[in-house]
């Protein structure tokens, strides 16, 4: 009987159950909303209601935080305590602010600080929390939900094996949710975090995007439409792009080399400014990928003021406030006279290595809409709820550590997310700046709906063997057999063996 030959049980269960009757499934919510939520929200809710574990898929602004915010609702009327993790400090410091405004017993502990670390609502990035469970912390005592924002960050190429270190060490009563972008192995992942807790883990995911984004390309100052609200491509109008530039051989197939990093000159940023304010796009975000591209782009576009006398005023006051509290010699710092010089114009910088309050200054001034055109590096697109009407990528190849490379679609979709702001605007644009234009295929790749696959980033270090042997109960060989690395193999080898038998059973008819 074929019925014998069924693989291992899967954990990670895709939920797409109607909510026609969501009230009376939920009768009493631990919080209510202003506003009708979104089937996959209320999906959500009914398995946190449960006390069960979720995987919540969505599009940047599509509402994942709802889910977050209502486990918080739970815990606090079960008299337990709720962990929200973050992979960057900017976010963890965003959401403290937030939550801050709507509870009173908030808490935040980051490398940098650490407020309330007593409090039922704890914030902190995930290094953190993986730290405290190294540590046997008493924090983690009644602990009974924990958020892993930016859940996709397992992916992360040098950071990835501290979420897959942190929800191996969990305890097994502690419910998770996890809140991500859009990501096409989803199923694999749940399946693994669920086999390693013996639970099953549901998935709530949706295509919907509030605010439907066009994607244009900035080619030689003029601006041709790629992708339309519809999502229909037109690669066409590349190829004639092609067909007028002067001595191109390459065909939509050939694989081309990404061309050195773009750091827009003078003519560029006119370009950029000129089409954003015929558009009415701003404020508008602009991708460069580099410190010193952010900084010099910056300077360029600062030589167009691009706020009003009064606003600029507002700024220049606001600024002066912030910085009040430091030394005399720390204010005269290059760095702090030089943001000031561009904020006033309605420009701003965001980067690394930007002083921890300047961040948090130009944070403040763009929610508040006084920067008009911001310059920042990728981080700033790893899940800070800074929208903008519009965003540009000044070139579409990175640097990822090890070589120059054209941008994944999972990196693009996230940058591109930040165009839109829900309740503000009835479409977002994602501008494309290309001085050396890619072929069409390019382009398609990383504009194209993202199908790139999650792998396990687990590897064994010399810190993860010390705080191994400090843990008791725990040793090398369980975090290698609960890792997500082994859940991949042995999934392959339940189908190569399920496969096996039913071939066997098939002889044997």
């Amino acid at each position: 009987n074929r019925l014998h030959a069924t693989p291992t049980k899967m954990y990670g269960i895709v939920d797409n159950t109607d909510m026609t009757y969501f009230r009376q499934l939920v009768p009493h919510m631990a919080q209510e909303f202003p506003f009708e939520l979104d089937p996959f929200q209320k999906r959500a809710v009914v398995h946190l209601e449960r006390g069960e574990s979720v995987y919540v898929c969505a599009h940047t602004s599509a509402g994942k935080t709802v889910v977050a915010d209502y486990a918080i609702s739970l815990c606090q009327s079960h008299m337990t305590k709720c962990i929200y993790t973050s992979p960057v400090k900017a976010l963890s410091n965003q959401k403290y602010h937030d939550f801050k405004q709507k509870y009173e017993d908030v808490g935040i502990i980051t490398g940098d600080v650490s407020i309330n670390p007593e409090a039922g609502t704890l914030i902190m990035t995930t290094e953190i929390l993986r730290s405290l469970l190294y540590n046997g912390s008493d924090v983690i005592r009644d602990v009974e939900w924990v958020v892993f924002d930016e859940a996709h960050y397992i992916n992360d190429a040098d950071r990835g094996v501290v979420w897959e270190e942190t929800i191996i060490l969990l305890p097994d009563h502690v419910n998770m949710i996890f809140l991500s972008a859009t990501t096409p192995n989803v199923v694999d992942i749940a399946d693994w975090i669920g086999r390693t807790k013996q639970r099953p883990i549901y998935i709530m995911s949706t295509q919907y995007r509030p605010v439907p984004l066009e994607y244009d390309l900035l080619y030689k100052g003029k601006v041709t439409c790629l992708k339309d609200v519809e999502n229909k491509f037109y690669p066409d109008r590349v190829r004639l792009l092609h067909g007028h530039k002067a001595n191109e051989t390459s065909k939509d197939n050939e694989p081309l080399v990404p061309p050195s990093t773009l750091c827009p000159n003078r003519k560029e940023i006119d370009s950029i400014i000129k089409t954003v304010k015929e558009r009415d796009d701003m404020p508008c975000i602009v991708f460069t990928l580099g410190r010193q591209m952010c900084n010099e782009s910056a300077r360029i576009a600062s030589a167009t003021r691009l706020i009003s006398a009064t606003e600029s005023a507002y700024v220049r006051s606001f600024y002066l406030k912030c910085i009040a509290n430091l030394r005399k010699e720390d204010r005269a710092l290059n760095q702090v006279q030089e943001v000031l010089n561009l904020l006033v114009t309605g420009v701003g910088v965001h980067h690394a290595g930007l002083l921890p309050l300047l961040k948090e200054i130009v944070e403040m001034l763009f929610s508040s809409g006084y920067i008009k055109l911001l310059f920042a590096t990728e981080t700033f697109a790893v899940g800070i709820n800074m929208p903008a009407k519009a965003v540009c990528f000044a070139g579409l190849a990175k640097f990822d550590g090890v070589g120059r490379r054209y941008f994944l679609s999972s990196e693009f979709t996230q940058m591109a997310g930040r165009a839109g702001r829900r309740g503000k605007d009835q479409q977002g644009d994602v501008f494309l700046l290309v001085r050396d234009l890619p072929c069409v295929s390019v382009i398609m790749n990383i504009t194209q709906k993202t199908t790139d696959q999650v792998k396990s980033r687990f590897r064994i270090s010399y810190a993860m063997i010390l705080n191994i042997i400090r843990v008791q109960d725990l040793s090398l060989e369980s975090m290698l057999s609960h890792s997500f690395l082994e859940a991949v193999r042995l999934r392959e080898l339940d189908q190569k063996q399920y496969g096996k038998k039913v071939n066997e059973i098939d002889r044997c008819l």
